[in-house]
């Protein structure tokens, strides 16, 4: 026992003096929880943030201008604005240069020809409106056709006029008119999501052209026609719990993430040793090679849950919701950090020095995140039934008890297929990394 403490002891502290291997231990992990904790903690789904939009007006209309006021008004229910609106005389190359830096989302430009839009869109909606209306008299037996008489009368102008040729649409009337021009990074999130606002603002616009031009006609045929109430076509039904956010979703995979970082500091730690000849001094005393690696192996354990600790006290502080034990985890954090460190033992038994490990091992560690579907469950064939070709990647299960668990609550059996993938993966993945680095490392110490 005193020769595991005295490995695990060199281990930790050699680990500790390490300038890398602490940066990816701690403050890399800790620097990602807060970025995305900035990004997404805020609000359901989506962050309340505040969109930075340039407004180019050519139509210069009433209707413009209060299209552009509106959406220097719009506020999300916490009151924050949802755009930052400038508005300028015309697109040049600073505006496009900020858009591309990302200091802007886009630049709004509203064409000639938008009132004429709005107000043909708000009348044909509105005629739509009346006829609904009047399907419904229809169908409820009520037809009453006295308001033609009245309408008849109200437009009745002395001899009937012959039609003009000028009322037959010019070439340019029947080209459609495209209101708005939104200028941005096109597939950007930005982009993609301010697009759908102002889609949403310009409806909602119409809709009360539509409604005001419903009112002067119902006024004028002198008829009480009712407003068509929205029509609900889905109806939301949440699965998550209450008060969750997109960080919330997130954090799972950032505490997998974050000892996947730990695994350059493993490489470097076992590389190491082999680099300046210490293994090969070992053999003069009675060290087995099984105490060297259970040494280095308890270190890099320990390490593990004092970064879990650190990193879910970050996430708390930023508000990620706890919803299950944080003790209950420990378990899954040492399969997690096993695997790892088994993975770490391999990449150590190929490399020639600590710097071709280092390099191997956070690329290895970003892949493994990534493609491993940690922070999004990534879809890939089946190998077989229920299993899929990412299943063997032990730290998506880990992910996923971590999401269930932790995140929504649920009771930590719910999770148990993955909980055994997790316990079988690691101690295949441990015993091939044993065997491995017994053979091309601890060898040495005979």
């Amino acid at each position: 026992m005193k020769k595991i403490y005295s490995i695990f002891k060199i281990s930790v502290l050699g680990w500790l003096r390490e300038g890398s291997a602490l940066f990816f231990t701690f403050m890399f992990p800790a620097v990602f929880f807060i970025i995305f904790s900035l990004a997404f903690r805020k609000g359901p789904y989506s962050p309340e943030r505040t969109f930075y939009i340039y407004v180019v007006n050519q139509d210069n209309s009433k209707f413009a201008e209060k299209f552009y006021e509106i959406l220097k008004t719009l506020k999300y229910d916490s009151g924050k604005d949802i755009f930052h609106v400038e508005l300028k005389d015309k697109i040049e190359d600073k505006l496009i240069k900020d858009v591309k830096t990302g200091k802007y989302s886009g630049i709004l430009e509203i064409n000639k020809g938008f009132s004429e839009y709005v107000m043909d869109k708000g009348i044909e909606d509105a005629v739509k409106k009346i006829s609904v209306n009047f399907y419904n008299l229809f169908k409820k037996g009520n037809a009453d056709f006295s308001y033609f008489n009245k309408f008849k009368k109200k437009i009745k102008k002395g001899k009937e006029e012959k039609t003009s040729d000028t009322l037959k649409p010019s070439k340019e009337e029947k080209e459609k008119v495209i209101p708005l021009n939104l200028y941005g990074m096109e597939k950007s999130l930005d982009f993609v999501i301010l697009k759908n606002i102002i889609k949403g603002v310009l409806k909602g616009f119409i809709d009360k052209v539509s409604d005001s031009t419903l009112s002067v006609i119902s006024k004028y045929m002198g008829l009480k026609i009712e407003k068509n109430k929205e029509e609900k076509m889905i109806n939301e039904i949440s699965l998550a719990p209450e008060k969750i956010t997109t960080f919330d979703y997130i954090v799972p995979g950032l505490f997998i993430f974050s000892i996947l970082m730990m695994l350059s500091g493993l490489t470097i730690s076992l590389t190491y040793a082999f680099e300046l000849g210490h293994i090969k001094l070992l053999r003069l005393t009675k060290l087995k090679p099984i105490h060297y690696i259970t040494g280095e192996i308890l270190g890099f354990l320990i390490l593990a849950i004092i970064q879990f600790f650190i990193m879910f006290s970050v996430a708390f502080f930023f508000g990620y919701h706890i919803r299950g034990n944080v003790f209950v985890m420990i378990p899954v954090i040492i399969l997690a950090a096993i695997s790892t460190g088994a993975i770490g033992m391999i990449i150590a038994s190929f490399s020639k020095t600590t710097k071709q490990a280092n390099s191997i091992a956070v690329l290895i560690g970003i892949i493994l995140g990534f493609a491993g579907g940690i922070f999004y469950y990534v879809k890939t064939p089946e190998i077989f039934k229920g299993f899929e070709i990412l299943d063997i990647v032990p730290m998506r299960h880990a992910s996923i008890i971590f999401k269930n668990y932790m995140t929504l609550g649920e009771p930590i059996l719910q999770s148990f297929k993955s909980i055994m993938i997790l316990s079988i993966e690691t101690l295949i993945l441990f015993v091939i990394s044993l065997f491995i680095y017994s053979k091309k490392r601890a060898g040495y110490l005979g």
